[in-house]
């Protein structure tokens, strides 16, 4: 019997543990299914968004804060058109221009996210405009995927009445 500072310990079973991997659930299928869709309406809405940005800075010599405004906000509505088109089956919002006011008003608060984080990349860690936008644009990709899916393109869940 062990004493009051002393564990009884139970001998170690070596034999392998009965594991069984379960399937994806269908929503995280789902989940993974959206986001890759998302991934690549994003890469063709950056190509507008990146395209402006460098264009209208390096040849039209506008200031960079608004050539991301405008690269951003082209970005937005080509995001949308194939996001509803492809991506997105479910729609919490019947209204095509209400959904479509309330994914702008997301792009906004994304837009202000994108804003502050090119700010704080050129200005306060000297990077290049064309370099900062990469770190903005992966941060933004998570911020604007993460609520537009939450809040727009999830089946509403309304309790059931009787």
């Amino acid at each position: 019997m062990p004493s009051e500072n002393q564990t009884a310990m139970a001998p170690l079973d070596m034999a392998q543990p009965d594991v069984t991997v379960p399937k994806a659930p269908a929503q995280l299928k789902q989940l993974a299914r959206e986001g890759g869709g998302y991934l690549l309406t994003s890469a063709v809405a950056l190509a507008c968004d990146y395209g402006l940005l460098v264009g209208l800075t390096s040849l039209a010599h506008v200031d960079y804060l608004i050539s991301a405004a405008v690269g951003f906000t082209v970005g937005l509505v080509v995001n949308y058109v194939l996001s509803v088109k492809f991506v997105f089956h479910e729609r919490r919002v019947k209204n095509a221009k209400m959904e479509f006011m309330a994914f702008a008003a997301i792009g906004l608060l994304g837009l202000a996210v994108n804003e502050g984080l090119m700010t704080l990349f050129v200005e306060y860690f000297s990077l290049n405009y064309a370099l900062a936008k990469i770190p903005t644009t992966m941060i933004g990709f998570v911020f604007n995927f993460g609520l537009r899916r939450a809040l727009l393109f999830t089946a509403s869940h309304r309790p059931a009445t009787r």
